[in-house]
């Protein structure tokens, strides 16, 4: 199974107030064997601090992509 979740460094939330979270802090920490999860999104803003040090999304390699010339 993939996933492909797209600019997550444009996570806005899904609620405003103490209870607001965002969409990478709704992501699963345990993923199912052989489930592979691909995120886009620019260095900054880093990961969201709602999202759980145990988060794979913490600690996943980063490949750069480099800048369109067109």
């Amino acid at each position: 199974m993939q996933s492909a979740i797209d600019g997550l460094d444009e996570d806005l939330g899904v609620t405003a107030g103490p209870a607001a979270y965002g969409i990478a802090a709704s992501l699963t920490d345990a993923l199912v064997a052989g489930m592979r999860v691909f995120v886009s999104s620019r260095l900054r803003p880093p990961v969201p601090d709602d999202v759980l040090d145990r988060q794979p999304l913490r600690g996943a390699a980063r490949n750069p992509v480099p800048p369109s010339l067109g």
